[in-house]
């Protein structure tokens, strides 16, 4: 995937998600269906419930610190270095960018969360976090054999991660979407953006 192509699906995410948060803050369409939605798509027991848990533990801004950090330290050691820099980049430039948002928006929690959270609704950091890595694992994969399977399996489990949070109660359905479209927009530019070249030169040598 090219340059341009990523710049266009970043600026498309980055649109839908301008408009949705738009209607979270003048609680438009997306705002009033989330009261209904919302309850309707616990999970308090069985299953779904324990999945969901599951996925609220390695969806953590911990684990997923750890991942990233073991990631870009790997890449380092095999010599890609730019790579192993523009990962962290992209990890930290998303994760402020999505406190900054939830503290900007300032939208509180649903009333019938499962699990005690102590930060803001919008967006979903555990949904951001998992489109990060869902575009930045479609895009390590690009060419190969596996490519297509690999892609199938990131975007299930970003999809099953928002799900996860809805069902614990502890967003609404547009915090994910927004957190799914926040993250993959990023990650999209991150991509798109050439790295300065005085920075390639003195990695390369």
């Amino acid at each position: 995937m090219d340059a341009r192509r990523l710049r266009l699906l970043g600026a498309a995410a980055a649109a839908l998600f301008v408009l949705l948060l738009l209607d979270v803050l003048f609680h438009g369409l997306a705002a009033r269906m989330d009261e209904r939605l919302g309850p309707a798509l616990l999970a308090p027991t069985g299953p779904a419930h324990a999945a969901a848990l599951a996925l609220d533990l390695l969806g953590g801004t911990i684990a997923v610190t750890l991942v990233v950090g073991g990631t870009c330290a790997l890449l380092w050691a095999r010599g890609e270095r730019i790579a192993a820099l523009r990962l962290a980049a992209i990890w930290l430039v998303t994760y402020a960018v999505e406190e900054s948002i939830k503290l900007a928006v300032h939208r509180v929690r649903p009333p019938y969360a499962l699990v005690d959270e102590v930060t803001y609704a919008f967006p979903s950091g555990h949904a951001t976090l998992a489109a990060i890595l869902a575009v930045l694992l479609a895009y390590r994969l690009r060419g190969r054999r596996y490519a297509a399977l690999g892609t199938a399996l990131a975007a299930l489990y970003a999809l099953a991660m928002a799900a996860s949070r809805v069902a614990l109660g502890v967003h609404y359905p547009s915090d994910v979407a927004g957190g799914l479209l926040l993250g993959a927009g990023l990650a999209c530019f991150g991509l798109a953006l050439p790295f300065p070249e005085k920075i390639r030169r003195r990695l390369q040598r």
